[in-house]
C-alpha cells in the first residue's frame, strides 16, 4: 500500500499518550498501600536512590539469606511497616479482609529511618525516574505522584507502539493484537511504582516497531519503527534483571531464519548500526549492573529439597504451576489473592486463541515457526528458572515476569493473520471491533472487582459493589471507575475509527484489490494505492 504523511499519523501520539494514561491512573487511585506487588519495596528504594543511596548497603536476614539491602529514607513512607523483607500487611493473602487494616503512610513525615528492601539492589535507572515526589511529599500525596510518573512512562511507550500498529500500512491487524497484549493485569501494574510495569509496556512498543521493521521493512515508517524498537529495547536492557535475555528471545526468533536482503537493506542504515550499538551497550550495562551489585544472589531461601522429575510434574502438569504463570499475565491482580472470575481468563483466552489459530492456519511455514518458538521459549523460561533455581529460591517465578516477551505471541500473530491476505479489509475491522466490544469491558469489570476485594474483602458480606466497603481510595472509588471509563472510550474510539479507516481503504481479497475496484476508475485527484491519512 502507498505511504501515508508521517506528520498526520504522528499528530496521534499525545491522544493515544492520555488514553492510556488515563487507564493507568485508574489503578494509581484505586490500589491500596502497597496494594500492587512489592510496591512499597519498590517505594523504599526509589526514596533510596534520589537521597544518592544507589550502591545501597546489602542486607541479610536468618532464613532468609541475602534480601537485598538496607535504604534510609522518610519514615512517612514506611508507616506501620516493620523494617523486614517480608512488608506483609494484614490484607495479604487473606481475600476476606478489607485494606481498611492497611498502614496509612505520612506519619512520622520526613524523618529518617533505615529499612531493608528487597529490591535495594535492583538497577537505579527508573526508581530515579519515579523516586523525587517520595522524597518531598513523604506520604499519599509523594506515592500518588510517583505512581502517576511511572504511568506517564507507560503510556508513553504504548502510545509509541499505537503509532506502530497504525503506520503498518499492510493490515490494520496489528491493533487487535495490541488489545490482546495489554491484559487487565498489566494495567494494574502500570498503576503502582514497580519497575515490571515499565518493562511490559516497553516490551509490547518493541514488538510492535521490531515486528513489521523485521519482517516487512519495506516501509517509509522504517526509520520510525527502528527507532522506537531500540529506544525500548534500551530501556528493557536497564528496567529489570532479566530485560537483556528477553529482548534476545525476541529477536532470535524474529530474525531466524534470517530475511538476508531485509536485514542487509536494515544494515545499510548508519542509524541502524548506532541504534544497534546502544542496545548492545545497554544490555551490557544491564548485565554488568547485575553482576556486581549481586542482585541474584539471594542465598538459599528454599523450604525444602527437590528433585528435578517433581519440579517438572509441578511445573507442567495439569493445573500445575505453568498454567498458573499464564492465568497470572491476564489476571493476576494484586497479590494473586484476588480470585478474580474465571470469565475474565475465558474471554481473554479466547481472543488469543483466535488470533493464534488464524496464525497458525494461514501462515506461512517460516511465520508458524516463528510463532511456534516464541511461545515455546517463553513458556520454557519459568520451567527452566524452576529447575534451576527451585531448590535455593522455592517455586517463585510469577507471571509478569515474562509478559515483556509474551506479549510479542499476540502482536505476531496479529501481523501474519494480516499479511496472509486471508481476511478481507472488511472482515480485519470486524475483527477489530469484536476486540473492542469484547475486551475492554473487560478491563472496565476487573477495575471494579479489585476494587471489591480491596474495599470490602471477598466471602460473606461482599458487595460486588466498588463504591461500598469498609475502606476507600484516599481520592475516593468514583474517580478510578471514570478515568478507566473515559480511558477505555478513547481507546474504544482510536481503535475503531482505525478499523473504519482501513475498511474504507480497497477491500483486499487474498492480499489483492478485489475486481470491481481493479476495474472501477480512480476518483478525481486520486492515485493508486494511496491510503487514506490517520489523524
Amino acid at each position: 500500500m502507498g505511504a501515508v504523511r508521517p506528520g498526520r499519523v504522528s499528530r496521534a501520539w499525545p491522544l493515544a499518550f492520555l488514553v492510556f494514561f488515563l487507564i493507568s491512573a485508574s489503578w494509581v487511585f484505586a490500589s491500596p498501600y502497597d496494594g500492587a506487588p512489592d510496591e512499597v519495596r519498590h517505594l523504599v528504594r526509589a526514596a533510596g536512590v534520589v537521597e544518592g543511596q544507589i550502591f545501597a548497603k546489602p542486607a541479610t536476614q536468618p532464613g532468609l539469606g541475602n534480601v537485598g539491602a538496607y535504604q534510609t529514607v522518610p519514615k512517612g513512607l514506611v508507616q506501620g511497616g516493620a523494617p523486614t523483607i517480608m512488608y506483609g500487611y494484614c490484607y495479604h493473602w487473606a481475600p476476606a479482609r478489607s485494606a481498611a487494616c492497611a498502614p496509612v503512610p505520612g506519619g512520622g513525615g520526613k524523618t529518617p529511618t533505615t529499612v531493608i528492601t528487597g529490591a535495594g539492589r535492583y538497577n537505579p535507572v527508573y526508581y530515579a525516574a519515579v523516586g523525587e515526589p517520595l522524597v518531598l511529599w513523604p506520604n499519599w500525596t509523594g506515592i500518588l505522584l510517583a505512581r502517576l510518573v511511572s504511568a506517564a512512562l507507560c503510556a508513553a511507550f504504548l502510545a509509541s507502539a499505537w503509532l506502530s500498529c497504525l503506520e503498518w500500512r499492510r493490515s490494520r491487524l496489528l491493533i487487535a493484537g495490541l488489545l490482546v497484549a495489554a491484559t487487565p493485569a498489566f494495567f494494574e501494574l502500570t498503576g503502582a511504582v514497580n519497575p515490571n510495569s515499565l518493562e511490559i509496556a516497553a516490551g509490547i512498543s518493541l514488538a510492535a516497531a521490531a515486528i513489521p521493521l523485521l519482517l516487512d521493512g519495506d516501509s517509509p515508517h522504517a526509520q520510525r519503527w527502528l527507532r522506537r524498537a531500540a529506544l525500548a529495547a534500551i530501556g528493557i536492557g536497564q528496567f529489570r534483571t532479566l530485560g537483556p535475555e528477553l529482548i534476545a528471545g525476541l529477536l532470535v526468533v524474529l530474525l531466524l531464519p534470517p530475511s538476508r536482503a531485509q536485514v542487509r537493506q536494515l544494515w545499510r542504515r548508519r542509524s541502524a548500526r548506532w541504534w544497534s550499538a546502544g542496545v548492545v551497550a545497554s544490555c551490557a550495562l544491564g548485565e554488568l549492573w547485575t553482576i556486581t551489585s549481586k542482585v541474584s544472589d539471594v542465598g538459599n531461601i528454599a523450604h525444602g529439597k527437590y528433585s528435578t522429575g517433581l519440579i517438572l510434574r509441578t511445573e507442567l502438569q495439569p493445573n500445575g504451576r505453568l498454567l498458573r504463570v499464564v492465568e497470572e499475565m491476564i489476571n493476576g491482580f494484586s497479590y494473586y489473592d484476588t480470585k478474580p472470575p474465571h470469565l475474565i481468563l475465558v474471554i481473554w483466552g479466547v481472543a488469543i486463541g483466535l488470533l493464534l489459530a488464524a496464525a497458525f492456519g494461514w501462515g506461512t511455514w517460516v511465520e508458524r515457526w516463528r510463532l511456534a518458538a516464541l511461545i515455546i521459549g517463553t513458556l520454557s523460561i519459568p520451567v527452566l528458572f524452576e529447575v534451576s533455581a527451585a531448590n535455593t529460591f522455592g517455586f517463585a517465578f510469577q507471571g509478569r515476569y515474562i509478559l515483556p516477551l509474551a506479549a510479542g505471541a499476540p502482536m505476531l500473530a496479529a501481523f501474519i493473520t494480516g499479511r496472509s491476505g486471508r481476511l478481507t479489509t472488511i472482515w480485519q475491522a470486524r475483527v477489530i471491533r469484536t476486540m473492542i466490544v469484547v475486551l475492554l469491558p473487560v478491563q472496565l469489570f476487573s477495575l471494579g472487582w479489585v476494587m471489591d476485594r480491596w474495599q470490602s474483602g471477598i466471602g460473606p458480606g461482599h458487595t460486588l459493589n466498588p463504591l461500598l466497603g469498609s475502606w476507600h481510595p484516599v481520592t475516593g472509588s468514583v474517580l478510578p471507575l471514570v478515568l478507566m471509563t473515559a480511558g477505555l472510550i478513547g481507546f474504544g474510539w482510536l481503535a475503531w475509527r482505525a478499523a473504519s479507516l482501513a475498511e474504507d481503504e480497497h477491500p483486499l481479497v487474498h492480499g489483492q484489490p478485489s475486481a470491481e475496484l481493479r476495474s472501477a476508475p480512480l476518483a478525481s485527484g486520486a492515485q493508486p494505492g494511496v491510503t487514506s491519512p490517520v489523524s
